[in-house]
């Protein structure tokens, strides 16, 4: 593989889990029975997500544009900004979305009955989808950092030690 090749796999990575952040943002914000305080908190959760995902996405084409350029250096900094958005997202995925915490009182929606019940379903089916994007962002990161060691310049390394002569 090579350093292009793992920047485009994490950039379109990157756009299918924007693409099912926003699936689910908008269950979440134009699909809910009711406006209530839970909905609106998963769904402020989902948005910042979706801007963590969109940033990592920008920084990965500024990646892919240095790594063209051959400037691996400015390529392994914009690649260290789409690190953080993605690490920033896997963290508040796991413990704003995901968790206990944050799903019982969305489940508990269910017990309202009637159009609530489905709408659970389809809110724990759009979260499903999203982790196995957010897992695959994560293993295109690793590879695209992989690739770009395998062309860290390698040669001889100097010490000069102060006030010693050779």
């Amino acid at each position: 593989m090579t350093v292009p090749t793992a920047l485009a796999e994490l950039s379109e990575g990157c756009q299918h889990l924007r693409a099912e952040l926003r699936s689910l943002g908008l269950t979440l914000g134009e699909d809910a029975p009711a406006d209530l305080s839970v909905v609106d908190r998963l769904g402020r959760a989902v948005d910042d997500l979706d801007g963590r995902a969109e940033e990592a996405y920008h920084s990965t084409l500024l990646a892919a544009e240095a790594a063209e350029r051959l400037d691996l250096v400015s390529a392994q900094r914009q690649l260290a900004a789409a690190q953080t958005a993605l690490t920033v997202l896997a963290d508040r995925f796991r413990d704003d979305v995901v968790s206990y915490e944050a799903m019982e009182p969305v489940v508990a929606l269910r017990n309202r009955g009637g159009e609530w019940s489905a709408w659970v379903r389809v809110v724990r089916q759009g979260i499903d989808r999203c982790r196995p994007r957010v897992a695959a962002v994560q293993e295109a990161q690793c590879r695209c950092w992989q690739e770009l060691a395998d062309r860290a310049p390698v040669g001889p390394v100097y010490v000069h030690t102060p006030g010693r002569t050779a």
